[in-house]
């Protein structure tokens, strides 16, 4: 988000251009149409731990998919659309959530099958698209709604030859470990980044490095908006002085004229 303005009767939203696309078009891009294995870690690592700052900040995102993860032009990614997501009232661990909502292809068993379900929803969405960006497909297709519904609650998934062969064990376990549909023992994000795929692919002290610069951009870029932001309630401050002003002397001016009009 990088600013917003509310007249009264709209409101509108200027968001971050980010010309990379989604990660939906890069999978389809790719020769191979899918990714390897040390940059779809990587990816499946930054998303874990924006959705670890999430939960932490008592956000919920409850839409995760390919479509919703962006990129900027130098391929910083940006998890995005949060039109589904909650606030919630309590810590993570004691808030449940009751409404049934997401796109099926990504949404957690427990949202389908159960009452109430918690921040989890968001590591099995994560293990979703894990798997599409090794594979190339969905885990869950079917001609009927209700029979995916049914698979996804039972967690009936496989890795079919030809499509998996190139795909090592350690990934297959960790998307194992994120599509766990008991949410109790489903990966979060500090289980995920001590799991072998992510540790053997990707290097978490650079990534911490970055995750801290970007971090320090945005607060550079937060300090600025501030100051354009004051600047501007100055000047139009004035303005408003400058108009009130104006409009009191024009006043004035015109008492002194004599009321002609109503002579006799």
């Amino acid at each position: 988000m990088v600013d917003v303005f509310d007249n009264g009767r709209r409101l509108k939203m200027i968001l971050e251009l980010c010309e990379g696309g989604d990660l939906f078009d890069q999978i389809l891009k790719s020769p191979t149409r899918r990714l390897e294995e040390k940059r779809a870690a990587r990816i499946t690592a930054i998303i874990g731990k924006c959705l670890q700052y999430l939960h932490e900040h008592f956000v919920v995102h409850r839409d995760l998919k390919p479509e919703n993860i962006l990129f900027t032009k130098s391929g910083t990614l940006k998890v995005t659309d949060f039109g589904l997501a909650h606030f919630l009232k309590l810590s993570p661990e004691f808030h449940v959530m009751h409404t049934c909502c997401g796109t099926p292809h990504y949404v957690a068993p427990e949202v389908l099958g159960s009452n109430e379900y918690g921040v989890q929803v968001d590591f099995w969405s994560l293990g979703v698209i894990l798997y599409i960006m090794l594979s190339g497909y969905q885990p869950f297709n079917s001609q009927s709604i209700h029979a995916m519904y049914g698979m996804i609650i039972r967690g009936q998934y496989r890795f079919p030859s030809p499509h998996w062969d190139h795909v090592s064990e350690q990934a297959k376990d960790c998307v194992r470990n994120l599509m766990c549909v008991d949410p109790t023992k489903r990966y979060d994000c500090a289980a995920l980044l001590k799991h072998k795929f992510i540790l053997t692919n990707v290097d978490l002290e650079e990534l911490a490095q970055q995750e801290k610069q970007l971090f320090a951009h945005q607060k550079e870029l937060v300090r600025a908006d501030l100051a354009d932001h004051t600047i501007l309630a100055k000047t139009l401050d004035q303005k408003d002085l400058l108009s009130s002003t104006t409009a009191n002397d024009h006043h004035i001016h015109s008492s002194e004229f004599p009321d002609t009009q109503n002579k006799t």
